[in-house]
């Protein structure tokens, strides 16, 4: 009986522990912290200080958890897009003093990329139009306007029925980088009917 004497005592706001994600604090009632420390980890191409900074929490803020100011950090972190995951977690609570880590998963970067279907000549003028470089961030939306980018080089070339896939494939020899397979199969060329 004594274990549960003890905890019949413990304020309410223990209820968050560490190591967990501040998202998922909703029912636990609201409690003003200052943040004691700011750990960035999953991110090492990015300066830790800016991280801090596009977040909008600093050491020594007060914030409320689960409150505004940690879900507009994750959005203003989001906005970046260069994250494929954002998480904000507790790592220790002292009294109301709070010790945050920010988790992020960046997103992978390209490393180079390939050109199939195509004859070594066609595949540099391509390459010239796609305009794609080693270290882009790779996006959904990247891989949309290459896709379409290609589409469009072979339309205006006469080949109206041009497919283009591209596959995004980790790259092992470095860390968080893929490779770019962009297959084209561009069809028969559509000739343009004149008067």
């Amino acid at each position: 009986g004594l274990l549960l004497a003890f905890s019949l005592f413990e304020p309410a706001f223990a209820q968050i522990g560490t190591d967990k994600n501040l998202n998922d604090l909703t029912t636990t009632a609201p409690r003003e912290y200052e943040i004691g420390g700011i750990k960035i980890t999953g991110s090492d191409n990015l300066d830790q200080q800016i991280i801090s900074l596009i977040s909008g929490l600093q050491v020594g803020d007060k914030i409320t958890v689960p409150g505004e100011e940690t879900t507009k950090a994750i959005k203003n972190l989001w906005r970046q897009k260069l994250f494929d995951d954002v998480g904000i977690y507790i790592t220790e609570v002292k009294g109301n003093i709070i010790f945050l880590e920010i988790r992020l998963t960046e997103l992978p970067k390209l490393s180079k990329y390939g050109i199939r279907g195509l004859k070594k000549s066609k595949q540099n003028s391509l390459r010239e139009e796609l305009d794609l470089n080693s270290g882009t961030i790779v996006t959904e939306n990247l891989i949309i306007s290459t896709k379409n980018t290609a589409r469009q080089y072979f339309v205006d070339k006469g080949y109206l029925n041009a497919e283009i896939s591209v596959v995004k494939k980790p790259d092992t020899t470095r860390s968080n980088s893929v490779i770019l397979e962009i297959t084209v199969d561009k069809g028969e060329k559509v000739k343009k009917i004149g008067r």
